[in-house]
């Protein structure tokens, strides 16, 4: 069934839709189109009441607005109302349930939710419902509705008087307890020297005089006869005429970013306080301008300095610093600091770079180079890391950079030459032990800037790696004795143990320093740090034990001597329960300990992970909480094997082609990560749930890794305990 719609203009066409909410009116139009099919009426619930209602008011309902949105039957409405809800206690009733308009007595303060259904005569509506809530008299804080100050600008020795006006919903219509409130105003804060007082202090106009400039905190507070109180701050700030001192408002430069050559204008606006309104001294400002900083080699001047509208020249690029001074016929001054960028394109010297590609070989990869190499090894050197800043944006020139290579010293009996000293990437081999000394000058026509390099030959150390994967030399030196472990704290220095020297060292920035000494720190093999509280934990093989080292390398002993039996490797990770787990394997009983390393001191272990009898010297160990299950992984040494358990039914070897495997870590895509000591390789084990898992080699060559540690998702830090250095290997872990 459809109706013609009447298009009227007396403001209801269709539907009107009006939605309550916590005692709070909001409408919300509707046009419903001609030709509409018959639908439910809409109920809407108009609330009377706007003030604060209390308990024994009448509230006062209406569904008057409730309408048949698609025209219905064009009978008139029914209404059907109904308490939904009531504040416990409350016997309040409706004066009838099927009346347009409604009322009923708050007995009680609380929620009162009322429902509505229309019946349009074939379709009733969805239910409405609105929130009246009723305020419990007596409880309400009396409040200071407004202060106002006269006058609001005073000046020292103006009589400052206060306007004052307080209210309270307890005496408000519907609790009229007739409270009696009580006014006092006092100041909270006053300038240094000021002993201005309130006179009156009590009542609604209180007044004090400003006796020094400055600000004045005056506190208001109303309280009732039940002592529940508020209040408000109000600050005044007082004036002294002729005592202002003038100021530079703005400097506006014109063009804002200038090149070499243009010139620069200044707009310098001033103001005075003692010439505004309520003063009005007339004081005569002077404004001066002048460069308190130029760029080498510039003459520029102002011209003119004096006034509104200084000018200068900018003879070079460069940062030009200018201060304008203002100053009054009293002598009291002020003034701003401009700086004006200068555009230096096309005058900026470049940068040069030297990279090491590394010795190049047969063999795959790339490969890479600490800052020794072997003889007869070609160097290949990289200077394509220089770069021009007029090249880059804003300038964005087009510049040429010219190269030139040269030895500044070399073994006496040495004959290397570059194969061209004009490439970018030249090549030399060093051709008899000793330090080659190479300078890379860096031109772009005009301007030069210079990179040095020291190649020290004859070493015996160098490294491949798999494509996709750099090598790099970050500390060592003839005092490192047997790196072994390596851990990063949270602001990414370095910590290795020196398991020749019992000590463990830090290297932060290129800079190497000792960390810790003497104490606890015998036959060390491990560390891990624990950044939950910013300190350490390093295995003691000596001692059976594990050692605690606080932010500074103070040093305690964390369990009982003889609770691991000849630890090695250490670790903390996450467990299936995101609690941090502490592992550590143990050499003496062929097992992993678990411990809690939020643990106080001398905490015993919380379990013993036996990998089903399999393992015989373990060395690394590493774990990984996932799907609700806890599962640990030890590199075992005598076997020339990596485990995995679930310390459960599930005890896999992984992988069985190891010489010497020391340290494991999980990598971001969770392989293992293995340091095969004897073999020098850094492998890349598939964490594929079982044995026989498959295998990478990241990185090989004459070193011995053994401890490993990632420094981020990317970059792992490998110790070379034979070779005394710290290397990091960079690729898509």
């Amino acid at each position: 069934m459809k109706r013609l719609c009447n298009n009227n203009s007396n403001g209801r066409h269709g539907a009107t839709h009006r939605v309550l909410a916590i005692a709070t009116l909001a409408m919300v139009f509707a046009i419903a189109g001609c030709e509409q099919e018959i639908g439910a009426p809409q109920a809407i619930i108009n609330l009377a009441n706007e003030d604060a209602m209390f308990a024994g008011d009448e509230i006062n309902l209406d569904g008057a607005f409730s309408t048949d949105s698609k025209n219905g039957t064009g009978l008139p409405l029914e209404f059907k109302w109904r308490f939904v809800s009531k504040p416990s206690g409350s016997t309040a009733e409706l004066n009838g349930d099927n009346l347009e308009a409604v009322s009923f007595v708050a007995d009680r303060y609380g929620d009162f939710w009322v429902g509505l259904v229309v019946d349009n005569g074939l379709l009733n509506s969805e239910e409405v419902t609105a929130l009246v809530t009723i305020a419990e008299c007596g409880k309400e804080d009396p409040i200071v509705d407004a202060v106002v100050v006269t006058p609001a600008t005073p000046n020292t020795g103006d009589e400052v008087a206060f306007a004052v006006t307080v209210s309270d919903a307890d005496n408000a219509t519907g609790c009229e307890l007739g409270q009696v409130l009580s006014v006092i105003s006092e100041f909270v804060q006053r300038p240094a020297g000021s002993s201005a007082a309130m006179a009156p202090a009590e009542g609604l106009s209180p007044a004090f005089v400003a006796d020094v400039p400055g600000n004045y905190k005056v506190r208001t507070t109303v309280t009732d006869d039940t002592g529940l109180s508020s209040f408000v701050d109000t600050i005044v700030t007082a004036s002294a005429c002729g005592d202002a001192t003038p100021i530079v408002d703005a400097v506006v430069v014109t063009p804002a970013t200038p090149n070499t050559g243009d010139e620069v204008a200044f707009a310098v606006t001033v103001s005075d306080a003692d010439n505004a309104t309520g003063c009005e001294l007339g004081q005569v400002l002077s404004v001066i301008s002048e460069f308190v900083q130029r760029p080498a080699g510039s003459s520029a001047a102002m011209a003119p300095a004096e006034g509104l509208s200084p000018a200068f020249v900018a003879d070079v690029p460069g940062n030009y610093k200018v201060r304008t001074t203002v100053t009054d016929d009293t002598g009291l001054s002020s003034f701003v600091e401009t700086q004006v960028a200068v555009d230096v394109c096309g005058s900026q010297a470049p940068d040069a770079q030297i990279e090491v590609l590394g010795p190049v070989s047969a063999g795959p990869g790339d490969m890479v180079v600490a800052p020794t190499v072997d003889t007869n090894f070609v160097v290949a050197l990289d200077g394509s890391s220089s770069t021009d800043p007029d090249s880059e944006p804003p300038c964005s020139l087009d510049v040429m950079l010219q190269y030139s290579w040269t030895f500044l010293a070399k073994p006496p009996s040495s004959g290397a030459n570059f194969n061209d000293p004009n490439l970018v990437n030249p090549s030399f081999v060093p051709d008899v032990t000793g330090v080659y000394e190479i300078l890379l000058t860096v031109t772009d026509g005009e301007f030069v800037d210079y990179a040095y390099l020291t190649i020290d030959a004859d070493a015996t150390l160098f490294l491949a790696a798999a494509t996709g994967y750099t090598v790099e030399f970050v500390a060592g030196g003839p005092w490192w004795n047997s790196p072994e472990g390596v851990a990063v704290d949270a602001l990414g220095a370095i910590y290795v143990v020196q398991n020749g020297s019992h000590l463990v060292t830090r290297t932060d920035l290129g800079l190497t320093t000792f960390f810790s000494a003497g104490g606890y720190m015998s036959n060390i093999h491990d560390i891990v740090s624990y950044t939950a509280d910013d300190t350490f934990y390093v295995t003691s093989e000596d001692w059976d034990a594990i050692v605690k080292l606080g932010p500074s390398g103070d040093q305690t002993l964390w369990c009982d001597i003889g609770d691991v039996d000849r630890p090695k490797a250490i670790d903390i990770f996450t467990d299936a329960s995101s609690q941090p787990t502490m592992v550590v394997s143990e050499r003496g009983n062929n097992s992993v300990a678990v411990f809690d390393p939020s643990d106080t001191a001398m905490a015993g272990r919380t379990d013993t992970i036996w990998f089903g009898g399999a393992l015989n010297n373990p060395w690394g160990v590493t774990g990984l909480g996932s799907g609700g299950t806890d599962y640990y992984f030890t590199t075992n040494d005598g076997s020339d094997e990596l485990w995995r358990t679930d310390n459960g039914a599930n005890d896999d070897m992984m992988y069985d082609v190891f010489n010497g495997p020391r340290d494991v870590v999980r990598s971001p895509s969770d392989d293992l990560i293995v340091a095969d000591s004897q073999s020098g390789i850094v492998y890349a084990v598939e964490n594929c749930g079982g044995g026989g898992c498959a295998s990478t080699m990241i990185a090989w060559g004459i070193w011995e890794p053994w401890g490993l540690t990632f420094e981020s998702a990317t970059e792992l830090l490998v110790t070379d305990r034979n070779g005394g250095s710290l290397f990091r290997v960079t690729g898509p872990f």
